[in-house]
């Protein structure tokens, strides 16, 4: 289950990683089209402006999931680093249930707050704003699923005091 979960994690890193490239992409153009409309042309749009705020929302959040993944997110750890390995797995574990356990609230409340948004359109493109919400869904989901991995990985550890020595994840396991 293990080996399955690493697996999933990864592809959905991979596309995580593209799909925040193909965004910024597509962010930086709606931008340029903008620039040109409104000064060399005197005709501005209406609708660069707020592809780029819906995009950049996708952005932020598969961002944020993506670079979970890679154990690059800030962290103070220097009072973690001065504990022994064992009970540095524990602080760890603890951290890693207490980040689990706020993810769960903000994906259940995602839930209950999408359909209100259903008939809710974003003014220049009419797109619905549950929308900007499926973006938290979403990248909640996928650091659910990283955070389940990663508490097993430790508990297992844990557990086996033999293994506890091992060197912590760094981000170029995934």
């Amino acid at each position: 289950m293990k080996k399955i979960l690493h697996q999933i994690n990864q592809c959905i890193g991979i596309l995580e990683r593209w799909a925040c490239v193909l965004i910024l992409s597509v962010i930086v153009g709606s931008i340029l089209t903008q620039v040109f409309f409104r000064y060399f042309l005197g005709n501005p749009l209406t609708w660069p402006e707020e592809l780029s705020t819906f995009l950049l929302v996708w952005a932020t959040f598969l961002g944020a999931s993506w670079v979970i993944k890679q154990s690059r997110h800030a962290m103070v750890e220097s009072f973690v680093n001065l504990l022994p390995e064992r009970i540095k797995l524990g602080v760890l574990i603890a951290a890693n249930l207490c980040v689990f356990g706020f993810l769960a609230v903000v994906l259940f409340s995602s839930f209950q707050l999408f359909p209100h948004l259903w008939d809710v359109r974003t003014v220049s493109l009419r797109i619905p704003r549950c929308f900007f919400l499926l973006a938290v869904m979403v990248s909640t989901a996928s650091m659910i699923l990283f955070f389940i991995e990663d508490s097993f990985i430790r508990v297992q550890r844990f557990w086996k005091p033999e293994e506890a020595g091992k060197k912590m994840r760094t981000q170029t396991d995934f």
